[in-house]
């Protein structure tokens, strides 16, 4: 189900992180305005208006004199239909400066670096003029002024020519560029070629745009005209397009699709004539600022409606008398409504005084105060959660005779099962009379061939006082044992976040409210907190401060646990007050109390590791936690037990346990939620925990379909069009080959596909079992009672259900497939055993067949020394899939061909799954002829060998007497540059975040904070396997610090482990249940909450989010919600796969 993968959200990040500009012939008064925030290293920089400078008069300066810093500063351009871009400028630098270069960056295809001018040192101007050719290949331009030093540089008399001005060409958008970026169903679905964007989408909910800023000032009373065609499959009745200011505040446009020509190209007005400026039309919100437009979005109308639209060209032009009327009649009801709004707020301040005189009603289902306990000597933090919501599930369906059936989204059709025969057909819904209203009421999605109801979610519970939440009279606090003494806060600040939704769309919000005290809390004494003018259901609540005995949200700590010998036992200190801001602590010393008696039996200094003005290093580079972060260590204490961490006067901590197993239960429960992503098998007690019918088996009727695409062509589109394809027009599925062998593997995320990159996690887990086979041949793992009996590790078993799937996958010439997948993602309300999609297998390919071949080598290379007969038959299987794999490059140029996914060479596609399938098989045969073979494309020889992380460990890992030396010490060299590195990022921010690229966006989709080391792949665990080096060992305990629960949110990443973790995960079959998510699965989690898409801060977060999203820290970013993919969806080798190995690795290494 992820839309967006790694490398495409790279890019659409990198877009999203640079602010563009519209460039003008000479740019002299606001230069700075179009350039982003400085891109800081190391240092801190500022843009400052130039002023005088000697030799000339400057537009801008670049202040960083104040210490040494390493950055660069950025904006983006828009080239126009000739494709080249001339610039000129003149730079001087003062000071220690060791560089200032001022370039043309060409990202992507033919591209690079283009030079303008370079200033070495301090002294006269230095001018640069250069023309740049913009190859069609290019997806983005960025003028960049890189600089390194103390010192400062003035640019001045910037010249750019040849890229696209919409105040002097009249023109926004000419799509002489790749889109910038896209999201929801745009994704990958926006085409830009010949100067025309075309957009097929299967639905209008998604956009995609470009972060390219304008100064349109002088166009105000213009519109923009959209010139479009429509395709053959649009059914779309709308499409928008939204221009959004430096400030955040957006400008709508609508354009009626039924006005444009299937044949040519039509300009469309704005529906009413809608102008750039709010001034130009005198409306009373003149908020939106057209002299700093930053980005232009295009955006569906969120209907299930089909698009399929071409655009030329977006322009500006006057509107005609007639529109101008529609305009006038328009803003008339705008400022009718802004009159309406006013009155309306006047209104609610009158309610809010009086409810802070009178108080408020505590009704019994007002929102539920949860938690009280003190962050600060003299603040509490008060927890209520607003409403709470009740789960849907499934019930029999039981039909009446006025039952009405409907179709949900017509327009919106599956490639389904329809009465035993393939059909395109649509969600249906069941509609019965209400016994009170007489009214049709929506009893849910008809499923199961008509059997099961899936039953909606929906909210119970009152609003919260919103008005009064922040008010001070709204609260009164005392002694208890002094009655008529209470006092209010002196300041009271709040954060609020929105909980999983309900089907309405409507969400749960847990509230955090800060209560600022006048004087510190007394150690012992009961508290009356009086929510006088909050509706809560408790009118007031008693708190005793003792903070030995009082969890403080401030205090974070693992909830795994550590090993008495890891080299590293940290806690942290940390509390972002919302609206209130930073805290800052002056308490010099921590304890360590025994979690049962109270004893003391450990004192540690508190010791500043990051504060909040201090950059951290993460991209971007600046500080992610918007308040102070305190490390607490007691790496050196060693006694077994259960423990809090006591800050004084403060609170403790969640119970921590020093323990020898804390690491293996941490991997069983990852474990269990692997198997519970078996596909192919039903789950329960007593192996799991979580209860579920067999799903995709051929014995309860499962088909699946040989298609003729493979895995690199796409994903669920791709099996849709391959099948109808191969159905007809008459959808006969008589003549179609099936595959009774596509069962088994492991479901790929929250959605049921299964894919050849699952290999990789059978792979790690072989890696395990090599590193530390007598720990693992004793580990007990949750498996099927055939596999759990029998004489082979439980690890080994677990590897051998993944691999062996795709072995019974594999064809009689030894190609293997990419996996199974239907024509959708889960169709609604369908769970994975009542799947009525078609569904289809991969054809074979190259990348799949080498992914294969490698964990077939390695599982049969661990299965001599257990079963023979077993090795025989999983080495065969690794050598034909390597042969056909090496014969059949070739399907790799038709995919490219038909415009697959592929998007290197042929070598540079298979370079890193054929690394490791040579190094594997070599080992496994001893034939050369793979050692050869795994010298043409490994890294090692010639690239960067962190790039075969996998490969890279297998070769260095080689014992002494196997392989090339040299090339071993290389290997091994590589990896600890790649080490060092990661923990370098990792000592470089408050939380111990580490990956081994320290260029790695924070975005979604990768695990940044939840999966250690984020999903690029674990390397201080295999450093310190090399190495022996207990710096690595720390370096890979502090990277799982933050998903075992040590962070703001104290809750761990991981479903079902800790005291506290997601309940909303995007798991489909527990969606449609109602029922608990199995425990295991570890999400992908927190990211820069500056990147939301608009659609997320519009359904998801709303105004139930406080502060917005940007004034949000990344650290305390995670909402739990189940519609969210980039925050709440997962995979098994992205996510919970890696989670395990690293919660295996601490548990069976030996010593420190």
């Amino acid at each position: 189900m992820r839309a967006i993968r790694f490398l495409s959200a790279l890019v659409m990040f990198t877009t999203q992180a640079s602010i563009a500009c519209s460039a003008t012939g000479a740019e002299q008064v606001d230069f700075g305005k179009f350039w982003g925030k400085p891109e800081i290293k190391s240092g801190k920089a500022e843009i400052l208006p130039g002023g005088e400078a000697s030799g000339g008069k400057a537009a801008m300066l670049l202040d960083f004199s104040t210490e040494p810093t390493d950055g660069a500063l950025g904006r983006a351009l828009l080239t126009n239909s000739n494709r080249k871009i001339t610039v000129s400028a003149r730079v001087k630098v003062a000071g220690q400066v060791k560089i200032a270069s001022l370039a043309l960056n060409l990202i992507g295809g033919q591209g690079g670096s283009k030079p303008i001018l370079v200033a070495n040192g301090p002294g006269d101007w230095q001018s640069g003029n250069q023309s740049v050719s913009v190859p069609t290949d290019v997806g983005m331009i960025f003028l960049n002024l890189t600089f390194e030093g103390q010192g400062k540089v003035w640019l001045a008399d910037l010249k750019i020519e040849g890229a696209l001005d919409p105040a002097i060409d009249g023109v926004l958008n000419t799509f002489a560029m790749p889109i910038g970026y896209a999201f929801g169903s745009f994704q990958e679905h926006v085409k830009v070629a010949g100067g025309v964007a075309h957009i097929v989408a299967e639905n209008g909910r998604g956009g995609a745009g470009y972060n390219v800023a304008a100064d349109l000032s002088n166009c105000g009373a213009d519109c923009p005209v959209m010139v479009v065609k429509r395709g053959t499959q649009n059914r779309a009745s709308t499409l928008k397009l939204i221009l959004q200011d430096a400030g955040g505040v957006k400008r709508e446009f609508s354009y009626d699709l039924s006005k444009a020509s299937t044949s040519e190209f039509t300009p469309l007005m704005p529906n009413d004539g809608w102008a750039v400026s709010p001034a130009a039309t005198d409306e009373v919100d003149r908020s939106f600022d057209t002299s700093m437009i930053q980005s232009q979005l295009l955006i569906g109308d969120w209907s299930g409606s089909p698009l399929d639209i071409l655009i030329r060209e977006i322009t500006l032009a006057k509107p005609n008398t007639e529109l101008l009327a529609q305009r006038a009649a328009k803003v008339a009801k705008v400022n009718q409504e802004i009159a309406r709004k006013q009155e309306q707020s006047r209104r609610e301040e009158e309610a809010r005084a009086r409810m802070l005189r009178e108080g408020a009603e505590h009704p019994a289902d007002g929102p539920e105060l949860q938690q009280v306990c003190a962050v600060a000597p003299n603040i509490l933090a008060v927890t209520i959660q607003e409403k709470r919501r009740i789960p849907g599930g499934q019930v029999p369906y039981q039909a009446q005779p006025d039952d009405e059936i409907r179709v949900e989204k017509k327009d919106h059709t599956y490639l389904a099962w329809e009465d035993g025969r393939p059909a395109m057909s649509s969600a249906r819904s069941v509609w019965r009379k209400d016994d009170e209203s007489g009214n049709l009421k929506r009893l849910g999605l008809l499923v199961d061939q008509g059997r099961t109801i899936t039953t909606e979610s929906r909210l119970e519970g009152q609003a919260i006082t919103s008005e009064t939440l922040t008010e001070p009279a709204a609260y009164r606090i005392g002694i208890t044992d002094e009655p008529g003494k209470a006092v209010q806060p002196t300041d009271v600040f709040r954060k609020s976040k929105p909980l999983d939704r309900a089907d309405n769309g409507q969400a749960p919000i847990r509230h955090v409210v800060y209560l600022k005290l006048a004087e510190p809390l007394q150690e012992g004494t009961p508290y009356t907190i009086e929510l006088h003018g909050i509706n809560t259901r408790q009118p007031q609540v008693t708190y005793t401060h003792q903070p030995h005995n009082v969890r403080s949200e401030a205090v974070h700590v693992s909830h795994v646990g550590f090993r008495p010998d890891d080299p590293l036992k940290r806690a942290y200190l940390s509390v972002w007050l919302g609206t209130g801001g930073e805290l800052a602590y002056d308490v010099q010393r921590f304890e360590l109390i025994d979690a049962e008696s109270g004893q003391s039996v450990y004192q540690g200094d508190v010791r500043l590791a990051v504060p909040a003005e201090q950059v951290e290093r993460m991209r971007p580079e600046k500080n992610h936690n918007r308040t102070n972060v305190y490390h607490l260590d007691f790496s050196d204490f060693t006694t077994p037990g259960t423990y809090r961490v006591l800050f004084p006067n403060v609170g403790v901590s969640y119970p921590l346990r020093i323990a020898d197993d804390v690491w293996l239960r941490a991997f069983e429960t990852s474990m269990h939620g692997l198997l519970c992503h078996r596909s192919g098998i039903a789950l329960g007690p007593p192996v799991t925990d979580y209860r579920r019918p067999r799903p995709f088996h051929p014995a309860d009727g499962s088909k699946v379909f040989r298609l003729d695409r493979t895995v690199l062509d796409g994903e669920s589109d791709v099996v849709r069009e391959s099948l109808g394809r191969l159905l007809g027009t008459k959808l006969d599925a008589s003549s179609l080959a099936r595959n009774d062998q596509a069962w088994g593997g492991y479901m790929d995320a929250g959605d049921w596909d299964r894919r050849s990159l699952h290999l990789r996690v059978s792979y790690l887990q072989l890696e395990l079992l090599e590193m530390f086979p007598t720990f693992f041949e004793k580990a007990n793992l949750a498996l099927p009672t055939k596999e759990a009996n029998n004489h082979l590790p439980d690890l080994l078993d677990e590897a051998l259900w993944n691999i062996d799937f795709y072995r019974r996958l594999q064809d009689d010439d030894g190609g293997v497939g990419g996996g199974v997948e239907s024509t959708a993602h889960p169709r609604p309300g369908e769970t994975s055993w009542q799947e009525s999609l078609l569904v289809g297998v991969y054809a074979p390919d190259p990348v799949s067949s080498y992914r294969h071949a490698a964990a077939a080598a390695k599982a049969a290379g661990l299965l001599r020394r257990y079963d023979k007969k077993m090795a025989d038959t999983f080495a065969e299987s690794a050598q034909r899939a390597w042969q056909w794999a090496d014969e059949n490059l070739d399907v790799i140029d038709q995919v490219r061909s038909r415009g697959g996914r592929v998007k290197g060479t042929t070598e540079e596609t298979i370079a890193e799954p054929r690394a490791l399938a040579a190094v594997e098989l070599w080992r496994l045969t001893g034939d050369d002829t793979f050692h050869a073979a795994f010298l043409e494309c490994s890294a090692i020889v010639g690239g960067d060998p962190a790039e075969q992380l996998d490969a890279t460990f297998t070769y260095a890992n080689l014992p002494d007497d196997v392989g090339d030396t040299a090339l071993m010490q290389k290997a091994r060299e590589a990896l600890i540059v790649s080490a060092e590195q990661a923990l370098e990022v990792g000592c470089r921010n408050g939380f111990n975040t580490t990956t081994r690229v320290p260029q790695l966006p924070m975005m979604g989709f990768v695990g940044y904070f939840t999966t250690p080391e984020t999903i690029v792949g674990p390397v201080l665990t295999r450093v310190h396997h090399l190495t022996g080096d207990a710096k690595y060992l720390a370096g890979a305990v502090a990277a799982t610090q933050y998903t075992v629960g040590a962070n703001p949110v104290n809750a761990t990443m991981t479903t079902g482990l800790g005291h506290d973790y997601p309940r909303a995960p995007l798991h489909c079959d527990t969606m449609r249940t109602g029922d608990p998510a199995p425990r295991g699965i570890t999400i992908y989690g927190p990211h820069d909450p500056t990147k939301v898409p608009d659609w997320v801060k519009t359904w998801v977060l709303g105004k139930n989010l406080v502060p917005p999203a940007e004034n949000w820290p990344a650290s305390e970013f995670h909402i739990d919600t189940a519609g969210w993919p980039e925050m709440s969806e997962y995979t098994v080798h992205q996510s919970i796969g890696p989670t395990g190995y690293y919660f295996a690795y601490l548990a069976a290494r030996s010593g420190r």
